[in-house]
């Protein structure tokens, strides 16, 4: 594979501080995808239960966090066309208001006593929210490309905890809210709070023209130079990693709350459970921080797909470990799966966006992809944990159906011990660009490469444009 750097395109790493507008953007970002995963969250510890008294069961009302994230799936392949017709401000805004009217609609549901009739409008209503939270997110990452050159990593790590940050306090606050108020209540407030945040955006949210670099994105050529990426096959791994932890996430919202009725909790205290799950996730950061020094994402990755696995185990547990279920156990298997979910989940956006990068170079195209497979994998892992694990806990029991998420977690272990023996076959890993911490020091290096073995490059270097042979696999 032939691939062509240009030093004048690559990005800079400008560090003055944030003006005015970067500080404006920075707010609108923050705000939406704060409220969109703290609304994805809310319904865990209360909606099941009233879903039952609707008459629903487990697999039907699994399927109503399930097609909330099959909206993403669906959409996120076409998110560039529709960006390239409406605009990258004017699909966040219609996003967030999406996102406010779901959720206002859903405590409506309260109302609803047909149990055929709460079904539908639950599925229409999450299709709509989901609908939103698409139209959040790739518009939100396009965004930051466009607004922070530079900064990319820096914004969109923040986003990311802004996200973290709604799981882990979402369901606490809205099982509050829900001893106060009912059912209706949370949703009133999460969806006005969206609502008031899409008004004020469109006062105050002024974007510049898209450059041409960014309209290449957002077209029918889009999905043609998107298939590419998926030749390098250690991309999958990865995507598997991001998909693996949010199956989990759709596995909690879907049955956690079930499956603790055994132990006879409150709302407040089943929220304040699901809160376990967040609270280790705020540390995302720090795991960022550490990846960046160490740079063995993939080893950091096994680590917390292992504490993962450890946890998921406790929380059922194991149908066929001989221990009755204590709640004790289950909270400290919901804390130390929540931890090496955190972990797990950084790692592998992280070597996601290192092997994109190191196989067609730090790009706008480059962090496009990435985010699009984020969302696409958050997508995928969110049907399967809520709809599947659904039907396993109606057909058999929330032991059985933790199962899943156990044989999902050995999976990926195995295939990071793949990767990880397979890497430390490549030699020399000087080529692999993500060990390199700036683009500069990738052309010197590239350079001084050349001069030892020529014929490793098919075309000459020159100051302006650097071309080299490389094989998928880093070699």
């Amino acid at each position: 594979m032939e691939v062509e750097i240009n030093p004048m395109k690559l990005k800079t790493n400008d560090k003055k501080p944030f003006g005015l507008h970067e500080f404006i953007v920075l707010v609108c970002l923050l705000v939406p995808f704060f409220v969109l995963s703290f609304a994805t969250s809310a319904q865990g510890p209360f909606f099941p239960t009233e879903a039952t008294r609707k008459g629903l069961t487990p697999a039907v009302y699994g399927l109503v966090p399930a097609i909330y994230r099959l909206m993403l799936v669906i959409l996120c392949p076409f998110m560039g066309i529709f960006v390239a017709r409406i605009g990258t401000r004017s699909m966040f805004l219609i996003g967030v208001t999406l996102n406010g009217l779901g959720p206002l609609g859903f405590g409506l549901l309260y109302y609803v006593n047909s149990t055929a009739a709460f079904t539908a409008l639950a599925l229409i209503l999450r299709t709509i929210e989901g609908i939103g939270s698409c139209f959040i997110q790739i518009p939100g990452f396009m965004i930051v490309n466009e607004n922070f050159p530079g900064r990319t990593s820096t914004v969109s790590s923040l986003l990311l905890t802004a996200i973290m940050l709604g799981f882990c306090f979402g369901p606490t606050v809205a099982a509050i809210l829900y001893d106060v108020g009912g059912f209706t209540l949370p949703f009133l407030v999460i969806g006005l709070i969206q609502i008031v945040s899409a008004a004020l955006i469109n006062f105050i949210l002024v974007l510049p023209d898209s450059n041409e670099e960014t309209q290449a994105l957002m077209g029918l050529e889009a999905l043609t130079k998107f298939n590419s990426f998926f030749k390098f096959p250690f991309i999958y791994i990865f995507m598997f990693g991001v998909m693996s932890v949010n199956m989990g996430n759709g596995f909690c919202e879907a049955i956690l709350e079930p499956g603790l009725q055994v132990f006879h909790l409150s709302s407040l205290q089943i929220g304040l459970t699901f809160g376990l799950l967040g609270v280790f996730q705020l540390l995302i950061p720090l795991w960022g921080i550490i990846l960046d020094r160490i740079k063995r994402g993939e080893v950091m990755a096994l680590v917390g797909c292992f504490i993962a696995f450890l946890g998921v185990s406790m929380f059922g547990p194991l149908p066929f470990i001989p221990v009755h279920r204590a709640y004790p156990i289950t909270a400290i298997g919901i804390a130390i799966f929540g931890l090496g979910k955190g972990i797990t989940a950084a790692s592998s956006y992280v070597m996601l966006k290192r092997e994109v990068e190191a196989n067609v170079g730090d790009t706008l195209l480059g962090s496009s992809f990435v985010a699009t497979c984020q969302v696409g994998a958050t997508g995928i892992g969110g049907v399967i944990g809520a709809a599947v694990g659904g039907i396993l806990y109606g057909a058999y029991s929330f032991r059985m159906a933790t199962l899943l998420l156990v044989s999902t977690f050995l999976i990926l272990f195995i295939l990071l011990l793949i990767f990880i023996c397979q890497q430390s076959k490549l030699t020399p890993k000087s080529l692999r660009f993500s060990r390199f911490r700036n683009n500069h020091s990738i052309i010197k290096t590239l350079a001084e490469i050349k001069e030892r073995t020529p014929l490793m490059f098919s075309n000459p270097l020159s100051q302006s444009s650097l071309k080299y042979s490389i094989r998928p696999d880093g070699r």
